[in-house]
Formats: structure tokens, C-alpha cells, sequence
């Protein structure tokens, strides 16, 4: 919860991090993945953004 506060304040999107909030092991992972991909050590952020994207649309979502 209070790194979803801390991120909040800082004006990150927080509406993926809120819905894996009820599961700590979820969180966890997410974190352990996302992270270092954001930070482009494994993936460019520009090709997480339209991947992000393209899941979106595929399921409706239209974000």
C-alpha cells in the first residue's frame, strides 16, 4: 500500500499496481519483472508501451 501511495504522489499510473494490491505474491512478481523492463535493461520501454497497448485493445480496453 504505501508504495502505490508513494507513486500516486509522484503522478505514476497506479491502476495496474491497485488491481494486484489483494495479492502480495502478485505484487511481488510484477515488481520483480516490470521493474528492471521499465528501467530498459531487458526490453526498450518504447516496445512495453505498444506491447501494453496491444494487449489493451485485444481486450477492449481502450486506455
Amino acid at each position: 500500500k504505501a508504495v502505490v501511495q508513494d507513486l500516486d504522489a509522484k503522478g505514476v499510473d497506479t491502476a495496474n499496481l491497485r488491481g494486484f494490491a489483494h495479492c502480495q505474491e502478485m505484487f511481488d512478481s510484477y515488481f520483480q519483472f516490470y521493474g528492471p523492463a521499465r528501467k530498459g535493461r531487458a526490453v526498450e520501454e518504447e516496445l512495453i508501451e505498444l506491447v501494453r497497448l496491444k494487449v489493451a485493445r485485444h481486450n477492449d480496453c481502450f486506455t
